[in-house]
């Protein structure tokens, strides 16, 4: 399977304004919701940040894939930001990652 497979082009977003990991993972989810490819927002952002709480989605390098699983979505989507570079992720404990 490649990026591009379930990639949301109307989800790719080269200059995203959050600062904090939950305001990213919502704009995320937002831009989702936006390009028609999930229905509901809040439940699917609360899985997210679910997700994010059992364990970090910081890979390092600068990146994070933060993911979850609803039932409100019936394919696998994603959307990509470019993020200003200091929002922690917690990859390493003094690292920063952007979400993709």
């Amino acid at each position: 399977m490649r990026l591009m497979d379930f990639l949301v082009p109307d989800a790719i977003e080269p200059d995203m304004k959050s600062t904090t990991k939950t305001d990213a993972i919502r704009e995320l989810v937002g831009m989702l919701k936006k390009a028609g490819s999930i229905s509901e927002e809040d439940s699917v952002a609360k899985v997210v940040l679910e997700r994010e709480e059992l364990g970090t989605t910081g890979i390092g390098e600068g990146i994070a894939v933060p993911h979850g699983k609803s039932h409100v979505v019936d394919r696998l989507v994603a959307a990509l930001p470019v993020l200003p570079p200091k929002i922690y992720f917690a990859a390493k404990a003094s690292e920063y990652s952007s979400p993709i």
